[in-house]
């Protein structure tokens, strides 16, 4: 299998200036590169610089991928399970990039478990539905301590690290390429409690999470899809210059 092309640099900037008033440097992308810049949840501004030579095509229900990047069956801080290990560079980009400031900023994580990328050609990967092009990932809920988990694993809630769960989300999130995080609608009120002690504001809290609204509501990004009791599903928005993907 090709080497994976986790290569991924970033810059961090002073915080404090709002961010029309941020006056930064002109940075030169290098080619075959993107660069995404953004405000983690812990206040620090990021120029994020990662490849760019796959392409998403058609729908993460009717698509495929081309060139995707594939990720080692473990690496610092994660496992991953399945045959189903490829992505867009996007998207291994910004999973690794919040796997590396979840450890940073709790320190003795247990591995994250990671399921269910795509196919290195994308199309249909039975049972899923969608995981199509590169834009979706499955992720495990993380254990208030280490099981030694390596897959998924349906968690009392009492088992969860909700804290650091949503942190992983919002760091995701700060990034602005999360269309939809699918999670179960009986979890989400502690995903809810737990980005309330983080600080966010009812009206943020309404623009991330379905919750409190009924479960077949279509609103905010964290919300309802069946068969997300002991995982959740991250949906990326399509790279930038992939003209044939659809989100």
């Amino acid at each position: 299998m090709e080497e994976p092309r986790q290569v991924i640099v970033a810059h961090p900037e002073a915080a404090t200036p709002a961010p029309a008033a941020v006056s930064t440097p002109s940075l030169k992308i290098p080619k075959g590169y993107q660069m995404l810049r953004f405000e983690t949840p812990s206040g620090l501004w990021i120029n994020l610089f990662f490849p760019h030579h796959s392409r998403a095509v058609g729908r993460p229900t009717d698509g495929r991928l081309l060139n995707g990047n594939c990720i080692r069956e473990s690496g610092p801080g994660y496992i991953h399970f399945g045959p189903n290990s490829c992505a867009t560079d996007q998207t291994v980009a910004l999973l690794m990039f919040a796997l590396g400031r979840l450890r940073k900023v709790y320190p003795g994580t247990p591995p994250l478990v990671i399921g269910s990328l795509s196919a290195p050609g994308g199309g249909r990967i039975p049972p899923h539905h969608s995981h199509q092009n590169g834009l979706d990932v499955d992720v495990g809920y993380i254990p208030v301590r280490d099981m030694g988990l390596k897959a998924f694993k349906k968690l009392a809630p009492s088992d969860i690290d909700f804290d650091r769960t949503f942190y992983f989300m919002a760091v995701l999130l700060s990034t602005g390429k999360v269309k939809y995080i699918f999670v179960d609608y009986d979890l989400q009120k502690y995903l809810y409690s737990a980005a309330r002690n983080m600080g966010y504001s009812d009206d943020q809290l309404g623009l991330i999470f379905q919750y409190p609204a009924q479960r077949y509501k279509k609103k905010g990004i964290i919300r309802y899809s069946p068969g997300h009791r002991d995982h959740f599903h991250v949906r990326f928005t399509c790279p930038e210059g992939d003209v044939d993907c659809v989100e």
